[in-house]
């Protein structure tokens, strides 16, 4: 999913769960105190339960650029393919790998 589109679900969610809240907590009339609390306690988990995941889908998410392969070769490296210059229109998801000399080691995936 597109991470825009997660936050704008999300936020919209946001406004609408704190506007149910505020309704909620000034129309507490004729409940026990036990059930009014009971009731805003859930519904203000549901703004911060939003609220929590509208942060995480706003970091951004760093790739690294050159990372170590996983052979436990620690002069080697794996550098993800370009979707640019990818001859198919959908990218691969294999990367060029060097090892210590330079000299291309096998793909992986």
């Amino acid at each position: 999913m597109e991470r825009s589109l997660v936050q704008a679900a999300l936020a919209g969610y946001l406004v609408y769960s704190v506007s149910h809240l505020a309704f909620h907590a000034t129309h507490l009339a004729g409940l026990p105190t036990t059930d009014a609390t009971l009731l805003l306690t859930g519904l203000a988990l549901l703004p911060a339960f939003a609220l929590a995941l509208l942060l995480i889908a706003g970091r951004r998410r760093q790739e690294p650029r050159n990372t170590p392969s996983q052979a436990g070769d620690e002069t080697a490296w794996c550098e993800p393919e370009d979707p640019v210059r990818a001859t198919s229109s959908v990218p691969s998801t294999r990367a060029r790998c060097r090892g210590r000399a330079g000299a291309p080691r096998a793909e992986r995936r």
